[in-house]
C-alpha cells in the first residue's frame, strides 16, 4: 500500500476521534458525508485489519483512499504526518495505543523485529558456520551485516549479539 501524507491535521481530526489509552479510532459526525451514511458510522471503530502476509495493521478509508491508522493516530496527536516509519514497540501492528507507537526511520523500524523463523539458532544474531563448525553471531546495522565474531556456544554468540544490539539500536533494540 502506498503510503499517503494528503489530508491534514485538522480535517482528519474534524471526522476521527482518537483513544490514546485504547489505540482506537473512532467516525465523528460529518456533515458533508451522506445522512444514511453518517449516522450509521458515527462512533463506529474506523478502519478495518489488512493483511499481508503474516503482518497486520489498521486500514481506514477516508474520501476513497487508504490510510494506515497508525500514521493517522500520529497526526491527529502530533499534528503532523510521521517523517519516515512508525514503529509498534509490541511489534503488534494492530495495537495504536500511544504509548506504543512511536517515529522511527526504517533503519531503527528493522531493528525492533523477531528473529527470522528460518534461522539455524535458537537465538537472533546468531548462526551456524558450517566450515568452524561453530556459532557466528552477527548484527544488521544500515542494512550491512557486521560480523560479531566466532564461538563454541549458541548461548556466547547470543550474548555477543545482545550486546552490540543495545549499543547499536538502543531504545530499538530487540533481542528475543
Amino acid at each position: 500500500m502506498r503510503l499517503r501524507n494528503d489530508l491534514n491535521a485538522d480535517y482528519v481530526r474534524s471526522i476521527l476521534d482518537y483513544y490514546p489509552e485504547t489505540g482506537e479510532l473512532r467516525w465523528k459526525f460529518r456533515d458533508h458525508a451522506s445522512n444514511q451514511v453518517n449516522a450509521r458510522l458515527v462512533g463506529k471503530l474506523a478502519g478495518t485489519i489488512a493483511t499481508s502476509g503474516k503482518r497486520k495493521c489498521i486500514q481506514i478509508i477516508i474520501d476513497g483512499k487508504s490510510y494506515l491508522g497508525h500514521r493517522l493516530a500520529w497526526l491527529i496527536m502530533t499534528g503532523e504526518w510521521p517523517k519516515e516509519d512508525i514503529d509498534h514497540k509490541d511489534l503488534d501492528r494492530i495495537n495504536n495505543k500511544w504509548e506504543n507507537i512511536r517515529e522511527a526511520s526504517r533503519s531503527q523500524n528493522c531493528c525492533n523485529k523477531e528473529k527470522i523463523d528460518n534461522c539455524t539458532s535458537d537465538f537472533k544474531g546468531v548462526a551456524w558456520h558450517k566450515n568452524r563448525k561453530k556459532w557466528q553471531a552477527y548484527i544488521c546495522l544500515n542494512k550491512v551485516q557486521k560480523y560479531l565474531g566466532i564461538f563454541d556456544s549458541q548461548e556466547a554468540a547470543y550474548a555477543a549479539y545482545c550486546k552490540a544490539s543495545n549499543e547499536f539500536h538502543g531504545v530499538f533494540s530487540r533481542v528475543a
